[in-house]
């Protein structure tokens, strides 16, 4: 870089130290959405949504918003993570937002603060097609029927790359665009799910139940946090169930209910103190009267 000298050298280096500080700022903002969103503090101040009040407040666009929220969400329990993200700013921690465990945090936390951004990317997504390449990695076998046209643009794509790459690349971005598509939550007393949260909440599978492995249909939307309790309809806490696997989540028999479904699993007994078994005991009885 060339030196520079006399008032350019004076404006630069203002510049670069404003620079600074706006990068340190921002993150700190995005740290705060979770709870921004948690306290809804746009309603409060009469915003009508939390995209708004970001924008107005510090400059954040909507998708900025979405794509920190999300990442947040999936990193909550993964302590070490969150630190880097508070020295490097949450993009640093996107690569392993899906692939971290709780186990293997640290590991991934190492790697993107010693890694750059776009090195990192690439190191997740070799990890990836790494674990698929061990033999003893899990494979499934799906037939589907294609359009001549579409089978093509597919083929297409996969000549330099991985049929697991490209439908988890795309599954990614539709989870992005659900996510930006995603309705407020809605306080209320009716249990009622409003119409917008219940096309969202079937969007997200597609009809089907949310129950990893399960394909039935679904025919209920549950509130994981059940609703008498908290007189609201989140999105995040609603998920479409079949009716065998709605039946287990009042029995209390669903471990990690308070988790993404994907969490989900089966136990052998309902935990002994829990304020959502009154209710549950209710719904249950529901159930079996036909009602």
């Amino acid at each position: 870089m060339k030196k520079l000298v006399g008032r350019a050298a004076d404006v630069h280096e203002k510049f670069s130290f404003c620079g600074e500080k706006a990068k340190k700022w921002i993150r700190e903002c995005e740290l705060l959405l979770p709870e921004v969103e948690k306290l809804r503090i746009w309603e409060q101040l009469g915003f009508s949504c939390i995209y708004e009040y970001a924008a107005k407040v510090a400059g954040m666009s909507r998708r900025k918003v979405v794509d920190v929220l999300w990442v947040l969400k999936k990193v909550e329990d993964k302590p070490e993570l969150i630190k880097v993200a508070e020295k490097k700013g949450v993009n640093a921690i996107r690569p392993a937002a899906t692939i971290a465990t709780v186990e293997d945090q640290g590991f991934w936390a190492e790697k993107a603060e010693n890694m750059s951004h776009h090195t990192f990317r690439t190191f997740v997504k070799e990890t990836r097609k790494e674990s698929r390449d061990v033999p003893n990695a899990e494979y499934k076998s799906v037939t589907m029927q294609l359009c001549l046209d579409l089978a093509e643009k597919l083929e297409k794509l996969a000549a330099n790359s991985d049929y697991n790459d490209l439908i988890e690349e795309y599954l990614q971005l539709r989870e992005e665009k659900l996510e930006r598509e995603k309705p407020e939550t809605k306080r209320s007393k009716s249990k009622y799910v409003p119409i917008a949260i219940q096309k969202y909440s079937h969007k997200t599978t597609n009809g089907t139940c949310c129950v990893p492995g399960c394909t039935h249909k679904s025919v209920v939307l549950h509130h994981s946090d059940r609703f008498a309790l908290k007189k609201e309809h989140n999105p995040d806490k609603i998920h479409p169930l079949c009716k065998e696997h709605h039946q287990l989540v009042h029995l209390g028999l669903i471990e990690n209910e308070g988790k993404d479904p994907k969490y989900w699993c089966v136990r052998r007994k309902r935990e002994k103190y829990d304020i959502k078994n009154m209710i549950d005991d209710m719904v249950v009885a529901k159930m079996i009267g036909g009602g």
